[in-house]
């Protein structure tokens, strides 16, 4: 699809753009049309051949032809741009609804540290489907069966069952088997406490995805049902006609012989291009320039699904109330000051062969860069990496400084991650815990949340257990 600013002057540049246009169709359908008309001008004012009687009921036929033709165009015109439009509402709806429960599902899981292990492993496995799931929509309303499935982005599946994904590959409606498979994920993780939530607030997740599927339904209407055949058919034939009429009119009644050809060329090449428009419309989920940007439409949902893995933001802000409860806060202009000092190196992930490794940048050594991609940071344990401590009276008065020591608590944990591409691993962490421990907690620290590591311990340690097993995989636990 084209983005476009129309600008001062009301988008007079897009004239002279021909990618997307469908002027230069228009234009060698108009061309030879407008030559005709020069040719029947000739004949007839210069070899006095009459072809046709240039009189008021000829006129007043013709007249009467145009009238009904650019009738039945603008009509199919209109309802060509309402499937477009109707089918980017849908697509939209669609990814709102199933993003939104996502999105629910995550907030739902257990904050237990006892159920640490459970809830990164359906965290994961959930992204992965909800991935999946989005682009076997996106590929089962696509109307270009030229458009090869790799062309569509997936947060990689490796780790999980090949058998059940080679069976997806054989199936006929994979929306349908991956939607299956996300509620029986939910029912099973409600039922070993990962999802600790009352039957009616968790209903809500299988209402989302219910109208998501409707949706996609109403999406597929669009694909499947063209334009009605016979009455593009009589479209074909009726502008074919006129092609031929418009030219014996001009060039017969028009006295001058440029301005005949002129005439022609604009009438023939509008009525052209309302068809030509209305082609490139009505099926929008195609390719094109100016069909709906399917495969941007996927790269964008996997990159808010990699963002809500972030522990940040899964977790609200902590907050110190600075001025008197009883007085209304101040107001401020902007939404952020600077971004923050943690940053990923460029890359797309799931794109083969491409790496995006985290780093610390110092703040005094590098300036954010304004614009650029938001971070992805996917961790396997996001979700429970240790919450800074609550600020008190005491640490307000004396800040910490800009480079706190080693070991210190404002000290933040070293994260060594990367996301490989096709074929590689999603998700790989490795912290460095130190002498730390684990369980009820530090000085300052809630119950339940582990202490941050020191900044100068060494050598990677794995979370305790053997590590999540995701479904189908040898020794897993029942699904």
């Amino acid at each position: 699809m084209i983005n476009y600013n129309s600008g001062t002057w009301g988008g007079l540049w897009s004239l002279f753009q021909a990618h997307g246009s469908v002027f230069p169709k228009a234009t060698l359908v108009a061309l030879p049309s407008a030559g005709l008309a020069m040719l029947v001008h000739y004949l007839t004012h210069e070899q006095q051949i009459i072809i046709v009687e240039s009189d008021d009921i000829t006129a007043g036929v013709i007249g009467g032809y145009t009238f009904i033709l650019g009738l039945i165009l603008s009509t199919r015109a209109s309802k060509a741009y309402s499937r477009w439009w109707e089918g980017g509402t849908l697509l939209q709806q669609l990814r709102g609804e199933w993003f939104n429960a996502y999105s629910s599902l995550l907030a739902f899981t257990s904050v237990k540290l006892e159920m640490k292990e459970d809830v990164e492993k359906f965290q994961q496995v959930l992204a992965r489907l909800m991935s999946l799931l989005y682009c076997s929509a996106l590929q089962q309303v696509s109307t270009n069966p030229h458009v090869p499935s790799a062309d569509y982005e997936l947060i990689d599946t490796a780790g999980m069952d090949q058998e059940q994904l080679d069976f997806l590959e054989d199936v006929n409606d994979k929306v349908e088997v991956v939607l299956q498979w996300i509620q029986r994920l939910i029912v099973t993780n409600i039922g070993n406490g990962v999802l600790p939530i009352a039957p009616p607030i968790i209903s809500r997740v299988f209402q989302e995805y219910s109208r998501g599927i409707v949706n996609l339904n109403n999406a597929r209407k669009i694909a499947d049902f063209p334009f009605p055949f016979p009455l593009v058919q009589m479209l074909s034939m009726m502008l074919s006609i006129h092609w031929l009429m418009i030219p014996i009119s001009c060039g017969s009644s028009i006295s001058n012989m440029v301005w005949a050809g002129v005439l022609t060329f604009l009438v023939v090449f509008s009525f052209w291009c309302i068809h030509f428009f209305s082609f490139e419309l009505e099926m929008p989920f195609g390719s094109s320039s100016n069909h709906l940007p399917l495969i941007d439409m996927q790269s964008d949902m996997n990159r808010s699904l990699l963002t809500l893995l972030r522990r940040k933001a899964q977790f609200p802000p902590e907050f110190n109330c600075p001025h008197d409860v009883t007085v209304a806060p101040p107001t401020k202009t902007g939404l952020m000051k600077e971004r923050p000092t943690w940053a990923l190196a460029t890359g797309r992930p799931g794109s083969s062969g491409s790496q995006r490794t985290s780093k610390r940048v110092d703040p005094a050594s590098e300036s954010p860069k304004i614009g650029a991609e938001p971070v992805l940071e996917l961790k396997a344990s996001g979700a429970w990496e240790p919450l800074a401590p609550p600020k008190t009276l005491a640490d307000k008065d004396n800040p910490p400084s800009k480079d706190p020591a080693p070991g210190s608590s404002h000290s933040p944990p070293v994260i060594s991650q990367t996301i490989q591409g096709q074929g590689g691993r999603i998700g790989g962490l490795s912290e460095d815990k130190g002498g730390g421990t684990t369980g009820a907690g530090g000085p300052g620290y809630p119950a339940g949340v582990a202490e941050p590591e020191p900044a100068g311990s060494t050598g990677p340690r794995e979370p305790p257990g053997s590590g999540p097993r995701l479904p189908g995989e040898a020794g897993a636990g029942p699904s």
